[in-house]
């Protein structure tokens, strides 16, 4: 499930990066609903879309990435049953 939001936000950032170019050259394409339609506008809107995604997107990875490490050592073993409960019981307490 998480592959599918750090998708979904990649192809969101992708979208805003690219209205945040285009923007740069002709603000009234990307902000028609705007009464100002100035460079500004389109710096504001479409650059804090993107930090937000690339922080979305970090976030997402680095939670994928441990779970993929955590299964990667349960199936070799190196994880075992008693290990695997002082996490889930750390978890817990907090």
């Amino acid at each position: 499930m998480l592959h599918f939001y750090e998708t979904l936000y990649e192809i969101l950032f992708f979208i805003s990066f690219l209205g945040l170019i285009v923007g740069m050259f002709d603000p009234g394409i990307v902000v028609p609903w705007c009464r100002k339609k100035n460079r500004l506008r389109v710096f504001l809107i479409f650059g804090l879309a993107s930090i937000i995604l690339l922080i979305l997107i970090s976030v997402v990875s680095s939670i994928r990435n441990d779970q993929k490490r955590m299964l990667i050592l349960k199936s070799t073993g190196v994880l075992t049953k008693l290990d695997v409960t002082r996490q889930d019981q750390g978890k817990s307490k907090k």
